[in-house]
């Protein structure tokens, strides 16, 4: 996919998605976006975005409250103007068992990302299980970026979500 003039992927509330050997070069919004889905794989794939490459979220899209689970991401190169491989922002379910590895995040020079891994929670929901592991990254603003707010758009007034059971191992960044 070239210039894309939206999400080149955007799948929700599904079960058993995978993804492999995907390119998208020049998307305008985000690369791939997994919604409220379980067991997710992302891999061997490259992909090239103006927005967030990949964004996890559990939105209200369903009309309900719905987890985002057991989702991969593995041998990944990523170019992004915003977040590399984000959780959240969109945030009323919960993030459980998510494993982002072995993937690379590469920026073009002078123009570096917000954030190469960046995890959120604003509008209730929980991350929990969420394993980063041997990603490297180049040119980016902010390599790790975690937030607990209170966005809380839902209507069912929930209480301020929870970060926990997070593990960051072998990453660098550089420039």
């Amino acid at each position: 996919i070239v210039h894309a003039p939206d999400e080149s992927i955007f799948v929700a509330g599904c079960e058993s998605v995978l993804i492999d050997g995907y390119t998208a070069r020049e998307v305008r919004v985000d690369g791939i976006d997994p919604v409220c889905c379980r067991d997710v794989t992302i891999a061997n794939s490259e992909i090239k975005s103006l927005d967030d490459a990949i964004a996890i979220k559990s939105s209200y899209i369903l009309g309900h409250r719905k987890s985002c689970e057991g989702v991969l991401v593995e041998n990944c190169l990523l170019s992004t103007f915003i977040n590399a491989l984000k959780i959240g922002t969109e945030s009323v379910g919960d993030f459980r068992d998510i494993v982002l590895r072995d993937c690379t995040i590469q920026n073009l020079p002078g123009f570096p990302s917000f954030a190469g891994l960046s995890m959120m929670s604003v509008d209730g929901g929980r991350l929990d299980g969420i394993v980063y592991s041997n990603i490297a990254m180049k040119n980016v603003g902010c390599p790790i970026f975690i937030r607990l707010g209170d966005r809380l758009r839902t209507p069912e007034n929930p209480p301020i979500g929870q970060v926990g059971d997070i593990l960051i191992s072998n990453i660098t960044a550089t420039e």
